[in-house]
C-alpha cells in the first residue's frame, strides 16, 4: 500500500488504544508516512470498542462459531480498511516514495523496579483519576441535564434523538444510536449505555449477563442488520476524546501539505513564473501558526514554484521539495 512497514506496529498498538497508536507513530521517520499512519489509525478498534462489539456479537449471533467468525471478520475488515486508506492516501494527497523498513532495537537496560512503580503511579494512575475529575464528572452532569430537562414534556435527549433519527435511518441505525455515538465522545465504552438511555431506559441499565439486554434492544426495533450496522459504524466512526486533538492536528497538517503540493505543481503560476510566486505567497499568508517570512524564503529557495523549472520537470521539482513537506 506504499506506506511504511513500521505502520504495522502502530496498528497493533491501536488495537489496545488509538491514542497510544497515534503517539507511537513517532517511530516513522518520513513525515508523509507518519501522517498516513495517524489518519488511518482511527479505523483500528481499540479496547473501548471491543466490549460493545463482543456484546452485540453474543446477543444477536450467539456465543458459538458464528459470533467468533464475525469478530474475526470485523478485525480483518478493519485491517483491510487501514491498508486501503493508506493506499488511497499514498496515491492521491500524500504521494511519495515509500521509505525502507529499518527497525533499530533500543539498548537493553536492567529494569529499575522503584522507578517503574513511581512512574506508573504518576503517569497512569493519577492521570486517569485526573481525567475522571476533569472529563467524566462534567460529561456525566451534562448527560444528566439532557435527560432531565425540561421537567415537563420531552427531554432534551429525546428531542435530540428525534432530530437525528432520519439521518440514522439512512445508515441502517436510528436516532438513539447516533446520539450515543455523538455523546460518547469522552470514551467509546459509554456508546452502548448512552444508546439505551436514548431509548428511555431509566435506573439500572439492562446487561448482557442478566439476559435483559437482548429483549431491550429487540423491543427498540433492533435486528441483526442493525447490530451489524452498529458494529461497522463503530469501527469507522470518529475516535474518542484523547485521540481527537492528535487527529485534528494531523488533518490540519494534511491540508497544509496538500496545499503546498498544489502550489508546487504550478496551480497558481503562469508560464512566465512572475505572478505564481506572488499568488502563492499571498495564499501562504492565510495559513495560521507559521512565519510568513520563513515560509516565503523557504518557498523561494527550495520549491521555486511557478518557474520554468517546475513546468519542465514536475517530478524533479516535487522531489526537490520533499524536504519541505
Amino acid at each position: 500500500c506504499h506506506a511504511c512497514g513500521k505502520q504495522a506496529l502502530t496498528v497493533c498498538m491501536g488495537f489496545g488504544c488509538n491514542a497510544v497508536g497515534v503517539t507511537g507513530c513517532r517511530i516513522i521517520d518520513s513525515r508523509r508516512e507518519r501522517l498516513i499512519a495517524i489518519l488511518t489509525n482511527a479505523v483500528t478498534p481499540c479496547n473501548g470498542r471491543f466490549p460493545a462489539l463482543l456484546t452485540l456479537c453474543t446477543v444477536f449471533f450467539g456465543g458459538g462459531l458464528l459470533s467468533a467468525g464475525l469478530m474475526v471478520g470485523l478485525m480483518a475488515f478493519s485491517v483491510a480498511m487501514t491498508l486501503g486508506l493508506s493506499f488511497l492516501l499514498s496515491r492521491t494527497i500524500l504521494r511519495g516514495q515509500p521509505s525502507a523498513y529499518t527497525l533499530e532495537l533500543p539498548p537493553f537496560r536492567r529494569p529499575q523496579v522503584g522507578k517503574v512503580i513511581v512512574r506508573s503511579l504518576l503517569d497512569r494512575t493519577l492521570r486517569i483519576l485526573l481525567r475522571a475529575v476533569t472529563v467524566a464528572a462534567p460529561c456525566g452532569l451534562i448527560l444528566y441535564l439532557l435527560g432531565s430537562l425540561p421537567q415537563e414534556g420531552p427531554s432534551l435527549l429525546s428531542r435530540l434523538v428525534r432530530l437525528l433519527d432520519p439521518v440514522g435511518r439512512a445508515f441502517g441505525l436510528d436516532g438513539a444510536i447516533l446520539t450515543g455515538f455523538l455523546l460518547g465522545l469522552p470514551a467509546n465504552e459509554i456508546v452502548l449505555p448512552l444508546t439505551l438511555r436514548g431509548y428511555g431506559a431509566v435506573g439500572a441499565l439492562p446487561s448482557a449477563a442478566s439476559g435483559a439486554l437482548g429483549p431491550a434492544l429487540l423491543a427498540a426495533g433492533w435486528t441483526r442488520w442493525t447490530a451489524l450496522a452498529f458494529m461497522v459504524f463503530s469501527l469507522l466512526h470518529f475516535p474518542f476524546r484523547p485521540f481527537c486533538p492528535r487527529f485534528s492536528v494531523s488533518s490540519s497538517v494534511l491540508f497544509y501539505v496538500s496545499f503546498r503540493r498544489w502550489c508546487r505543481c504550478g496551480r497558481f503560476a503562469d508560464r512566465s513564473g512572475s505572478s505564481g510566486d506572488a499568488n502563492a505567497r499571498a495564499l501562504i499568508k492565510l495559513l495560521p501558526g507559521k512565519s510568513t517570512a520563513n515560509l516565503s524564503s523557504t518557498y523561494d529557495s527550495r520549491c521555486r514554484c511557478g518557474s520554468g523549472y517546475i513546468w519542465g520537470n514536475p517530478d524533479r521539482a516535487l522531489s526537490s521539495c520533499a524536504g519541505w513537506s
